[in-house]
């Protein structure tokens, strides 16, 4: 499957390697020096990403893509022995191990330059490492996990709660003391935000924070187009959904009325749905946020099938053994080839990407135009002297390349006053979404006007004004860009140079 996604690629990794870059050379966890703005949401994946940097600057996508990969595929292991533990046998292991081998979102999620697996494996380990009573290692695994994402700290803390109530046979003291080790490294990481940046939670956070009634809605779409096969054969998508969902429900009454610790499990699944439906998903292909519980969910889904097999086989004549094997075979059949469906536009085969260093991976990273702004962003850029200030949307690769630059992210994602003060109204899933930036009194143009970068790079119309902001600044050129797809479409790149900054010829195009 990784061979098959291997090509998607976005670029808001980037943003995590300039910033870990400026935290290795300057002693600074910051997009721009001198700006306390936490622009990344995983301090874990910081840390990567900073040994990551040491290596050549050229290769370090290709070097964040290996270790997702890594951790991707280590999640099988975990997920092997949480289906043992739940009471699977042989076959029942081997059927959740498979069916996570199979996830096209896992294996496109692995490769997107973030922390996405590093997150699924550790949620499955912890569940694991519980579920063996192991609290030493339980201990171990939930402290990392609360420094992988933010809300990575509730989803410990529902954990902590639902398995202090559920797990009745043990000792108070014994089953609760492996939340000492996250509880501490919560404190000391909240302690840390409020005193370096002033803030509980990452920048990204309020730049995303969009409106409930939004967020519901996308959430639900998210969870939806999640599914395998959705966008190819948008039936088997459904079934998908809704065979999971049946067998994962028949788990939880199973365990309710014989297992009750393992109620554990559908919470993580509650407590990630409800994070999708407060965030309204994400907007990356590989839909990351679902595929944090997709062993979860898989092995629900199979442990599911054994109950629905032991019940078809007692109420028929003949072997109860044999007849329970052969309907669990084909219940399992039916939830691999249902599991095995591509996710939505997740096909992106290796053998697609041209070459293995930044440019390459991004120029062939499957988000049509987009993909090619990022490159061609750079290239009308490149002249640009040390030390210059850009505005861009898109900061991604281009705050990476650029890193002698100060970019600011009209997104918001790095910016905190964009972020702070823009209205609910106009945040999305991508950030903040300014569609009066031209006016002085927008969010973004009075941030614009109080920065004044020397030059403002636009994702936006291909009629643009002569100039900005009252003659502030004028207008340079503008550059058509497609993706490589027939029906990817184009967008404009329009160039923008402050009237008393020089006019570079690379803007020109």
């Amino acid at each position: 499957m990784v061979l098959l996604t291997w090509g998607t690629t976005p670029d808001d990794g980037f943003i995590t390697l300039r910033i870990a870059h400026n935290l290795l050379h300057h002693g600074e966890p910051v997009f721009n020096l001198g700006d306390k703005v936490e622009g990344y949401s995983s301090p874990l994946h910081l840390l990567v990403a900073a040994l990551v940097t040491i290596l050549p600057a050229d290769y370090t996508g290709l070097i964040l893509k290996v270790i997702g990969v890594a951790f991707g595929a280590a999640v099988l292991w975990p997920t092997a022995r949480l289906a043992a533990n739940v009471g699977l046998g042989p076959r029942g292991r081997l059927a959740s191990t498979v069916g996570v081998a199979l996830s096209w979102n896992l294996a496109a999620s692995a490769s997107n330059l973030l922390e996405s697996s590093m997150n699924v494996l550790l949620i499955v380990l912890l569940l694991a490492a519980l579920t063996s009573f192991s609290y030493r290692h339980a201990a171990g695994w939930a402290g990392l996990l609360v420094l992988v994402r933010p809300e990575s700290v509730l989803m410990v803390a529902a954990i902590a709660i639902g398995w202090t109530l559920l797990n009745r046979a043990e000792p108070v003291a014994r089953r609760t003391r492996w939340i000492i080790a996250p509880t501490v490294v919560a404190v000391v990481l909240l302690a840390y935000r409020l005193i370096y940046f002033g803030e509980l939670m990452p920048n990204t956070y309020y730049a995303k924070e969009v409106p409930i009634a939004d967020a519901i809605n996308w959430g639900n779409e998210y969870i939806v187009h999640a599914q395998p096969w959705w966008g190819t054969i948008s039936v088997l998508g459904l079934l998908a959904l809704y065979l999971q969902l049946g067998l994962g429900v028949t788990a939880l009454v199973s365990w309710w009325r014989h297992s009750p610790i393992l109620l554990v499990l559908p919470l993580v699944v509650a407590v990630q749905a409800a994070f999708i439906f407060r965030s309204g998903g994400d907007w990356m292909w590989g839909a990351r946020h679902y595929a944090a519980v997709t062993p979860i969910v898989t092995v629900m889904a199979v442990y599911g099938a054994k109950i629905v097999a032991q019940a078809i086989a007692s109420s028929t004549t003949g072997s109860p053994v044999a007849g329970r094997t052969a309907v669990g075979t084909a219940i399992v059949g039916v939830l691999l080839i249902c599991i095995a469906g591509p996710g939505q536009e997740t096909v992106n085969p290796a053998w697609n990407t041209r070459g293995v260093d930044n440019g390459s991976l991004v120029a062939d990273g499957g988000y049509g135009p987009y993909s090619a702004s990022w490159i061609e962003s750079v290239r009308l850029t490149s002249c640009l002297p040390e030390g210059a200030t850009v505005s861009f949307s898109e900061v991604g690769y281009f705050g990476y390349i650029n890193r002698e630059l100060t970019v600011i992210d009209v997104r918001g994602l790095t910016n905190s006053a964009i972020a702070k003060n823009a209205a609910p109204g106009i945040r999305i899933r991508t950030g903040v979404h300014d569609p009066n930036w031209q006016e002085q009194g927008s969010v973004v143009g009075a941030e614009l006007l109080r920065r004044r970068p020397d030059v403002i790079v636009t994702i936006d119309t291909d009629n643009p004004p002569a100039n900005l902001y009252s003659g502030t600044y004028d207008f340079v050129s503008t550059r058509e860009v497609f993706g490589k797809g027939e029906t990817d479409g184009a967008l404009h790149l329009n160039v923008y140079r402050l009237h008393t900054a020089p006019d570079y010829l690379c803007l020109h195009g």
